[in-house]
């Protein structure tokens, strides 16, 4: 619980940070230094009206059924990408699959002797 309250001190800190920079912008009708914007100072303002226009937007039934389609169309296009990423990385996992099976079998028929032992003399008439 303590984390919780800290992060909320935290971003109502940066909020009245916030409120008095655009004050003092307003006021001497000047932009503030880059060294006293932070992330916080920038972020938590926007996040804020994004998720007060978020709750207004829910307030009207063509607003939630906007948003409801919004997400569905988020969803759908993830779920999507996923798919098809998941489709076409199947040739690329057959490949390996074929390749590690390949190298298996080669290993396994060079571990034979006779097979060992005809490389060796073949071996040996090239080299001589």
């Amino acid at each position: 619980m303590n984390a919780v309250g800290g992060f909320f001190h935290a971003r109502m800190a940066d909020l009245k940070d916030a409120q008095v920079l655009m004050l003092t912008s307003w006021q001497t009708q000047s932009l503030p230094s880059s060294h006293v914007l932070t992330i916080g100072r920038i972020l938590t303002p926007l996040a804020l009206l994004v998720f007060l226009n978020v709750l207004l937007a829910l307030a009207t039934s063509n607003g939630r059924r906007r948003f409801l389609e919004v997400t569905e169309a988020i969803f759908a296009s993830i779920l999507m990408a996923a798919l098809l990423v998941a489709v076409l990385g199947m040739p690329i996992g057959a490949i390996y699959l074929v390749l590690k099976a390949a190298a298996y079998f080669i290993r396994a028929v060079l571990s034979l002797p006779i097979i060992s032992g005809i490389l060796v003399s073949i071996r040996d008439r090239i080299i001589t």
